[in-house]
């Protein structure tokens, strides 16, 4: 990952799931003698409350991060696209000469091959780009981590936007 790029938590989205998880413990705990041994009523509470404890605790393990920018804040999204192994010469010429509109022309593989990992930030100021190379049972970083200048900022966003719609 880019020095320029750090993680960070959402702060709402942990309060969100920290009050579900309130609520769903509870759910659980609260009505133990309020009703019967065997009252459904009991039953559903605890079940429900067993539905929003989990619910909970996947927002806050899977939903409280994300990446930024460092020096701005802005949020940034990443995606990753396949390329056929015959296709990673051409790949490296287009990526280093700043041809992206090539880039979208080549052969598009799945899973497997060459893995173009693309980071660009919701605002259009920063992008950046990083190969990788299958080797069985992993893709292996091939290349450092590039950050795409500003003149050739939007040539890279369309690409981006191209390969989106090929869903490689």
């Amino acid at each position: 990952m880019n020095s320029n790029i750090i993680i960070k938590r959402d702060a709402s989205t942990l309060l969100i799931s920290s009050i579900i998880i309130v609520a769903g413990l509870m759910f659980m705990i609260l009505p133990g003698n309020m009703f019967g041994k065997e009252s459904i009523v009991k039953q559903i509470l605890f079940f429900t409350g067993l539905i929003l404890f989990i619910w909970g605790f996947i927002m806050l393990i899977f939903y409280s991060k994300h990446k930024v920018l460092a020096e701005s804040g802005v949020r940034i999204k990443s995606h990753s696209f396949y390329f056929k192994q015959e296709e990673y010469n051409q790949l490296i010429n287009y990526l280093s000469k700043s041809e992206f509109d090539k880039v979208a022309m080549l052969e598009g593989a799945v899973n497997t091959g060459i893995r173009l990992d693309t980071s660009l930030s919701v605002d259009g100021k920063f992008a950046c780009y990083q190969l990788f190379r299958y080797i069985p049972y992993n893709f292996v970083k091939d290349t450092e981590v590039m950050v795409v200048a500003d003149e050739s900022l939007s040539e890279f966003y369309s690409l981006n936007e191209k390969l989106l719609k090929m869903k490689r």
